[in-house]
């Protein structure tokens, strides 16, 4: 999917619906919450899609073992997915997580469904800490308007109710994601 926003005022448009959508990711615990009224429409939410990609897990990049509180011996489980809308990848999300700190029917659907993270672990009442926000687009980055495929990427670590970290996300959101919102 190409997307191109060539005019200045369609550059300052996509802007501003960036950045909206980083507001919202950084007000709520679950960016799956956040996706499904982002792309709803005048008929309330729509239900996000997943798509788990089968593949080896992902390394844990550095740092994040210590901040999920995780001794080198401790299983830190792997999950990759794409999060869809109407069929077309808003965002991709990898999370690494402490299975033995999540019950166990929410590790087997983790393990076994293409339900969201979010919505499987929402039970536990979480919340979500923000590490970083990382811009990929800005206006005027790129000639003849042609956005990347992937325009804001948020780290998190998601904690129990009680506090105690017991996941770690990147979440990379695509440019498709800009075809749905309001700013």
């Amino acid at each position: 999917m190409t997307m191109a926003v060539e005019s200045d005022a369609a550059q300052t448009q996509a802007w501003r619906q960036l950045q909206l959508l980083n507001r919202r990711l950084l007000a709520e615990p679950s960016a799956t919450a956040v996706l499904e009224r982002w792309c709803g429409g005048p008929d309330g939410p729509r239900r996000i899609e997943v798509r788990k990609h089968a593949q080896p897990a992902g390394t844990l990049p550095e740092g994040l073992r210590q901040r999920l509180g995780a001794g080198a011996d401790q299983l830190i489980a792997y999950r990759r997915v794409a999060l869809m809308c109407g069929g077309v990848t808003v965002s991709e999300a990898e999370n690494w997580y402490c299975p033995a700190r999540v019950a166990a029917d929410m590790q087997h659907a983790l393990e076994h469904s293409d339900q969201p993270f979010g919505r499987v672990v929402q039970a536990l009442g979480f919340a979500r800490e923000t590490l970083c926000v990382d811009w990929l687009w800005q206006p005027g980055e790129h000639p003849g308007g042609e956005l990347p495929q992937a325009v804001l990427r948020h780290q998190a670590i998601l904690r129990r109710a009680d506090g105690r970290p017991f996941s770690a996300v990147i979440e990379t959101y695509t440019r498709a994601v800009l075809s749905f919102g309001t700013a």
